[in-house]
């Protein structure tokens, strides 16, 4: 899958660097981290991980009005990574384009969900946690949602984590 993700990614690659997206999309200066990270600092170099993946989804939404499958799964996947190294860099510039991404989310639960049995998977997963990072105002559906999560995945300390948040 890893390399999967890889190549789709290399293939969307827009002309725009990380550093260029980043510029007014994000309260968080790719290029202050980053020396930060380069100094030893672990938490930069997560707010750089991060905002790295942030990005990849970001670029991966902006390439397109219609995303096929496999654009939503990597989408998906590389949301899910900011979302658990740091959810606080996942900035969307408005509403529309948060909505957007809940409707991308939506959609691939429901393929998950119409896979025979609904197997645990790391695409599911994925879902799950980008569905949940995105409702975490909606404190009583993510409440039974998480439990739900907890019950699939009882090894991701994600879930965990987040039924503390709540």
């Amino acid at each position: 899958m890893v390399n999967a993700v890889k190549n789709a990614l290399d293939s969307l690659k827009t002309s725009k660097s990380i550093c260029e997206l980043s510029k007014g999309r994000s309260k968080y200066d790719y290029n202050v981290l980053s020396k930060y990270a380069n100094q030893g600092s672990i938490k930069a170099k997560r707010l750089c991980n991060a905002l790295e993946h942030f990005f990849a989804a970001w670029a991966i939404l902006i390439e397109s009005d219609t995303l096929t499958e496999q654009q939503e799964n990597i989408l998906v996947h590389e949301l899910s990574e900011c979302y658990r190294l740091e959810h606080i860099v996942a900035q969307f510039p408005d509403s529309e384009m948060r909505e957007k991404v809940g409707k991308i989310v939506d959609q691939v639960l429901c393929r998950c969900r119409e896979m025979p049995d609904y197997p645990a998977s790391q695409l599911d997963e994925d879902a799950r946690v980008c569905y949940a990072s995105l409702r975490m105002d909606s404190h009583e559906l993510i409440d039974q949602f998480l439990n739900s999560c907890k019950q699939k995945y009882p090894k991701s300390i994600y879930y965990q984590s987040l039924v503390r948040t709540i």
